[in-house]
């Protein structure tokens, strides 16, 4: 029975060296795409407008604390 396994296996790699095993995987994920749910053009729109302010405001946030650590190690080292 042990015997039997392997050589599936041992088909099964097989098919992968040949690129059998490369469609297959490729159709699946065509497969698996056509069942997801995209966002409407305004969705996506809406979507982006968070990323790009979030950004923004992670990226001021961390320019006012280098500043201020700046100036704190400037007092310092003066």
């Amino acid at each position: 029975m042990a015997k039997g396994k392997k050589a599936k296996v041992k088909n099964k790699k097989k098919k992968n060296k040949n690129g059998l095993g490369l469609v297959a995987f490729l159709k699946s994920v065509w497969k698996e795409l056509k069942k997801v749910n995209w966002p409407s053009r305004k969705e996506l729109i809406q979507h982006t407008g968070v990323v790009i302010v979030s950004i923004a405001i992670v990226a001021i946030v961390v320019w006012i604390m280098d500043l201020g650590l700046s100036s704190i190690l400037n007092m310092i080292l003066g």
